[in-house]
């Protein structure tokens, strides 16, 4: 017979799908929201590359 599993794991699963599912959700709306349309083709990767890193630390704090 196998061991219970740990406490918590069989309640964060569906926590974790329902939080990947909102992600997925947000990933959505932001790739296809009209704001990229008016970008050049060559501006819009740098653009999106930019948003991805809007909050990492600056470094010269």
């Amino acid at each position: 017979m196998a061991p219970p599993p740990p406490a918590g794991r069989t309640t964060r699963k569906p926590k974790e799908a329902k939080l990947r599912d909102h992600r997925l959700e947000l990933a959505a709306t932001v790739v296809t929201h009209t704001f990229w349309s008016t970008l050049s083709e060559a501006d819009a990767p740098k653009t999106r590359n930019a948003l991805k890193h809007v909050d990492d630390p600056q470094g010269d704090s």
